[in-house]
C-alpha cells in the first residue's frame, strides 16, 4: 500500500511536470558567452510587434564595422531557431562559423529568454519566429534566406515556416537534431524509465500538439534538410528519419556517425561545415 501511494506521489510529479511548459523551456536571462571577447559585435536587433518584444542580434562577415552595408556583402542570411536551454548568448556559437564563409545570421530570443518579454509557450514561440522571419525578409537585402532550426527549434520554426511559406521567399530549410510532436517526445521521455514505461499513452492526454507542424508534405516545394547524430540521447534519431519520410521532395537526410545532440558542425574537426555550404552552393 505504502509502495502503491509513492508511486502514485512519483507519477503525479511527473506528469504535472509534463503538463507545464517548463518540460520544454529552460530560459536564462544573463549574458553567457559575449561575442566581444571572439572580437565579434552583432548588431542588437528589437521586434516589436504585437505586443511581443523580441530581442535578436543579427552577425553579418564584418560585423566589428558596425556597418549596415556590410549585410550586403554577404551571401546570404541564416534565420536561426535556438534550442531549449540559455538563450541567444550561447546558442550563437553553433553558427558563428557561418562568417567564415560569408553568410550572416539572425537568432532571437523566444519569449521570456535573454531580454525578449513574456513567458515561453507553444502559441508564443511560434509567433515570435514567425516575428524574426517577418522582419528579416523585410529587412534584410534581396541575398538568399535560410532557416536553421536546431533541438526545440524545430518543432517552433516547422510550424513558424508552414504558416509562412507562401509570404516569405526561403531558399533552404535545415532542420537539425529536431522533433515535430511535443506528445511523441514526451512519450519518448517516459519510455527511458522502468517506473515510467507503462504510463507511454498519458503523454497524449496531457500534451498537446496544438501548435506543433502539420504534416510536413505541406512544405513542399521548400527544400528540407534534415541533420542528426546517431549517438544521440537527448533527441534520438529516429524522429528525423521519421520526419524525412513524412516530407516531399525536394529533401535531403544525413545521418552524423558518432553525431551529440546539436554537435553536427563540431564533430570531425568541423567537416559538416564545408559539406554543408558545398551542398547550399550547388
Amino acid at each position: 500500500m505504502i509502495i502503491t501511494r509513492l508511486i502514485i506521489i512519483y507519477l503525479a510529479s511527473i506528469f504535472s511536470f509534463i503538463g507545464c511548459t517548463s518540460l520544454f523551456y529552460y530560459p536564462k536571462q544573463e549574458l553567457l558567452y559575449d561575442p566581444q571577447k571572439l572580437n565579434l559585435t552583432p548588431q542588437d536587433i528589437w521586434i516589436n510587434e504585437d505586443g511581443y518584444q523580441i530581442h535578436a542580434w543579427l552577425f553579418n562577415p564584418q560585423s566589428n564595422s558596425g556597418d549596415k552595408s556590410d549585410i550586403l556583402k554577404s551571401k546570404g542570411t541564416f534565420v536561426f531557431f535556438h534550442g531549449n536551454a540559455e538563450n541567444l548568448t550561447s546558442h550563437y556559437l553553433s553558427l558563428v562559423w557561418l562568417l567564415d564563409y560569408n553568410y550572416s545570421f539572425l537568432i532571437f530570443d523566444y519569449p521570456g529568454y535573454g531580454q525578449s518579454v513574456g513567458t515561453p509557450t507553444p502559441e508564443s514561440t511560434v509567433k515570435s519566429g514567425k516575428l524574426a522571419l517577418k522582419w528579416a525578409s523585410k529587412n534584410l537585402d534581396s541575398k538568399p534566406l535560410y532557416v536553421y532550426a536546431q533541438s526545440l527549434g524545430g518543432i517552433i520554426a516547422l510550424r513558424a515556416v508552414q504558416e509562412l511559406k507562401d509570404q516569405i521567399p526561403i531558399k533552404m530549410f535545415i532542420i537539425d537534431s529536431s522533433f515535430n510532436s511535443y506528445q511523441k517526445i514526451g512519450r519518448r521521455a517516459l519510455s527511458r524509465s522502468w517506473i515510467t514505461w507503462l504510463f507511454q499513452p498519458l503523454a497524449y492526454l496531457l500534451l498537446s500538439d496544438q501548435f506543433a507542424p502539420a504534416k510536413l508534405s505541406t512544405l513542399s516545394p521548400l527544400p528540407l534538410l534534415f541533420i542528426h547524430g546517431d549517438a544521440d540521447r537527448t533527441v534520438e534519431s529516429q524522429f528525423s528519419k521519421e520526419m524525412f519520410e513524412e516530407a516531399l521532395e525536394p529533401k535531403s537526410l544525413w545521418i552524423i556517425p558518432k553525431g551529440y545532440h546539436g554537435g553536427s558542425f563540431y564533430i570531425n574537426k568541423g567537416e559538416y561545415r564545408a559539406k554543408l555550404i558545398e551542398f547550399l552552393e550547388k
